[in-house]
């Protein structure tokens, strides 16, 4: 008795959208077969966690096992925690990260020395970005050439690791006077072709007004600016008394581009949807729309 078969296309999209939709269960479906596994085995690698947990360890110890094809082709996205328990400057380790030819968004938690990874990082289509950038790019604050390797600011205009970046969430505090905040103020205008920004800040927002202020006239292709002060995943403040201390948004701000949200992930910028780029995209969307006060931004319609 002969059994119908779906067509191959539509059997691999459905089991590529259920395991997207639901993570946890790739491994149980890899067991259903050969033609499956191909298909879905590279789901299992596409974020890559490295130095945070036990099982990151294991990922990245079964990912060190596949062929340079298979981690070229299945890894898009790189978060880096810096722990104890792995060492970024081991050969075998920046050796599997020179694999990962296909990723697109890399987070680095923690100030890790850049001296391996920069080159790295360098090679990639990098279009997303979360950390310290000032950790990872040597810049300097003049418009002069600088001596060393340090790059001008507007040197990064042309920098491999810079000039794909459309959307950076940036770990710099903007509210102290440190020689951090003055480099991130010096690059981000010549980023060519960065479209949204995200900045942490958990005090009142009139305390980083000017310095936003001067990001939105400065940078040219700036289509969204968020600044993130209420992390959903720790034993943090409630958001209504986040609200209280952020304050209300001085006038100077009241910029159409301009939207505060709270964040789950310290990685959520370079993860998929949804997310905090998301939520605040939906935000200013129903705000074109009308559905939103004109002198409301805050983005509180969180759907994850």
């Amino acid at each position: 008795m002969s059994v119908d078969r779906l067509p191959v296309e539509l059997e691999r999209e459905i089991f590529e959208t259920t395991a997207l939709m639901n993570a946890e269960r790739i491994p149980t479906l890899l067991l259903v077969a050969r033609r499956v596994l191909v298909w879905l085995e590279p789901l299992l690698y596409r974020t890559l966690h490295v130095g945070l947990t036990p099982a990151d360890a294991g990922q990245f110890k079964a990912l060190r096992a596949k062929s340079p094809a298979f981690i070229a082709s299945a890894v898009r996205r790189l978060v880096l925690y810096e722990e104890n328990n792995w060492d970024l400057d081991a050969d075998n380790t920046l050796s599997t990260f020179a694999l990962c030819t296909g990723t697109t968004a890399v987070a680095v938690h923690g100030t890790i020395a850049s001296a391996g990874l920069l080159p790295l990082l360098s090679k990639l289509q990098l279009t997303h970005f979360s950390g310290f950038l000032t950790d990872i790019l040597p810049i300097h604050p003049s418009t002069v050439p600088a001596p060393g390797d340090l790059l001008p600011a507007h040197g990064v205009r042309t920098h491999s690791f810079c000039k794909r970046l459309t959307h950076l969430d940036l770990f710099e505090p903007l509210a102290d006077e440190s020689a951090a905040a003055a480099l991130v103020l010096a690059v981000l205008p010549h980023l060519p072709c960065l479209t949204h920004l995200a900045i942490s800040h958990f005090e009142a927002i009139a305390e980083i007004a000017a310095p936003l202020v001067g990001l939105l006239q400065s940078c040219a292709r700036l289509q969204l600016l968020v600044v993130l002060n209420h992390d959903r995943s720790a034993r943090t403040p409630s958001l209504a008394r986040t609200r209280a201390t952020v304050g209300a948004v001085p006038e100077s701000l009241r910029d159409p581009r301009f939207v505060m949200c709270s964040y789950q992930h310290w990685a959520e910028g370079v993860f998929t949807t949804p997310n905090f780029w998301t939520t605040a995209e939906h935000f200013l969307e129903r705000k074109r729309r009308k559905e939103v006060d004109q002198n409301d931004f805050w983005a509180l319609d969180v759907s994850y």
